[in-house]
């Protein structure tokens, strides 16, 4: 509705404020769970860190950002962004839009093109399915732009929207899927966050309910999150958060998309708006 009232302001006595990004995020995740029901060769794939780097590096941000939300929105590049405030962290690491140093990851992975199309080291096509819920036309969009980003590295991605339920009963139940594009909602605190990325976490969506962390980094992060819980002290609390964004944007196992603007009209007659 921003296009619609914003010419309006003067005339309807209200203002339009942008709070910055939201706390929710959008992001793209591939299925890391070795008891799914998935292609040996795809579990590699997705297991691999520098794929799943690759991948970010060729997603166009800027292109959704313009196409799907008007230019109302922010790119994302861990798990908090400036909403958070003091928890943020800006030094972490970021995936501006650069396909080439995508395809130096995908070769240094052991990936290889032939005739446009990427192939793993054994000559099979680099190929998955993306889901999403059909119901939001916000991922349905972004889901386009990302099969248009991916299909330039020789990537073919089968697009799949699904109802809700369907979607979410593949996540926690079934685990049949390769890739979706889904968020969640947020909060101030990193604490609120510990469902998702603990690693016995019913919300760690990549590999969930784990009976002891699978790698080295989610061991690291369920360390930090046990430390953060029990910490009182605001500057070491906000150091061991800062680690593991830091984890998190590295490994990317949540592949951050942009985050909406928080937009708001309110009328003139209110004051002492923060």
């Amino acid at each position: 509705d921003y296009r619609l009232l914003k010419p309006q302001e003067r005339r309807r006595n209200f203002t339009l404020y942008n709070a910055g990004p939201t706390l929710g995020n959008s992001f793209l995740v591939f299925n890391q769970n070795p008891d799914a029901p998935i292609r040996p060769e795809k579990l590699r794939w997705f297991q691999d860190r520098r794929f799943r780097q690759a991948v970010s590096y060729a997603l166009d941000r800027e292109s959704i950002t313009r196409n799907v939300f008007a230019g109302l929105a922010y790119p994302q590049w861990g798990p908090l962004n400036p909403g958070n405030g003091y928890f943020y962290n800006e030094r972490v690491r970021k995936y501006p839009y650069d396909p080439e140093l995508s395809r130096r990851l995908l070769a240094e992975a052991g990936f290889r093109w032939k005739d446009g199309t990427l192939q793993d080291r054994d000559g099979r096509p680099v190929e998955f399915t993306l889901l999403t819920n059909g119901d939001n036309q916000q991922r349905v969009q972004t889901s386009t732009i990302i099969m248009d980003d991916l299909a330039r590295l020789g990537i073919k991605v089968h697009f799949l929207p699904v109802d809700f339920n369907n979607l979410v009963t593949r996540l926690n139940t079934s685990f049949e899927w390769e890739t979706v594009l889904i968020g969640f909602t947020g909060t101030i605190d990193p604490h609120g966050g510990r469902n998702v990325w603990h690693s016995s976490g019913q919300l760690h969506v990549w590999h969930p309910r784990q009976p002891k962390p699978r790698t080295v980094w989610e061991r690291e992060i369920d360390d930090l999150f046990e430390r953060g819980a029990v910490e009182m002290d605001p500057g070491r609390r906000k150091a061991i958060y800062d680690r593991w964004q830091e984890v998190a944007a590295d490994e990317q196992p949540l592949i951050f998309t942009v985050n909406p603007a928080a937009l708001y009209a309110v009328r003139n007659r209110f004051g002492n708006l923060k």
